[in-house]
C-alpha cells in the first residue's frame, strides 16, 4: 500500500508492506485528504498499481487557537482578537471566550464570564465594563463537530497597557 497526502508528489509516499487484503493505517493526519493505491507482488516481484483512489480522514478536535491580542480601548475596555487555530483539524463552528478576574497568584477573585461565539469568521470580541486597574486572565478555544479543543490563554491589567482608540 502505497499512501501520501492529496497535492503532494506520490515520490513523497510512504510504503506500508502486508500480507493480508487488508489494512489499517495510522498516524494520519484528521481532516486530511489522502491520496493512495496497492499493488499485489510474489516472489516473482512487483504487479501493477491499482488506480489512485482519494479518501479524507475524520475530523478531531482543534487545536489551541492564536495567540491572543489585545487593543486597549480604555482602562475598562479591550478587544480581543486571536487567529484561528493552526490546526483546526475540522470546519470551525464557534469559539468561547472566558474571562476572569484574577490575583497576583493567578486564582480567580470573582465570576467568570464566557461568551459564546458561533460566527467562527468573527474571531474578536469587545469586552466592557472591566474593573480599573484589575487583572484578568483571558482564555478562547474553537470548535468544530467533534467537540472543543484546548484554550489558548493570556494575562493582562489594562492599566498597564497603552490605549488605542477603535478603527
Amino acid at each position: 500500500v502505497k499512501y501520501w497526502i492529496y497535492g503532494d508528489p506520490e515520490a513523497d509516499a510512504q510504503v506500508v508492506d502486508v500480507k493480508t487484503p487488508y489494512t489499517e493505517l495510522t498516524n494520519l493526519y484528521p481532516y486530511c485528504d489522502y491520496e493512495m493505491r496497492v499493488c499485489g507482488y510474489n516472489a516473482l516481484g512487483e504487479g501493477n498499481y491499482s488506480d489512485i483512489i482519494q479518501c479524507q480522514t475524520l475530523e478531531d478536535v482543534p487545536g489551541e487557537p492564536g495567540r491572543l491580542a489585545f487593543n486597549v480601548i480604555s482602562p475598562t475596555v479591550t478587544q480581543v482578537s486571536w487567529a484561528e487555530p493552526a490546526e483546526t483539524n475540522g470546519v470551525i463552528t464557534a469559539y468561547e471566550v472566558i474571562y476572569t478576574p484574577i490575583d497576583e497568584d493567578k486564582k480567580p477573585i470573582g465570576p467568570s464570564k464566557k461568551v459564546m461565539i458561533d460566527n467562527p469568521k468573527k474571531r474578536m470580541l469587545l469586552i466592557e465594563n472591566l474593573q480599573p486597574s484589575q487583572t484578568y486572565c483571558y482564555k478562547v478555544r474553537a470548535r468544530n463537530k467533534v467537540g472543543w479543543g484546548p484554550y489558548r490563554d493570556a494575562t493582562i491589567n489594562l492599566a498597564t497597557q497603552p490605549t488605542r482608540p477603535m478603527s
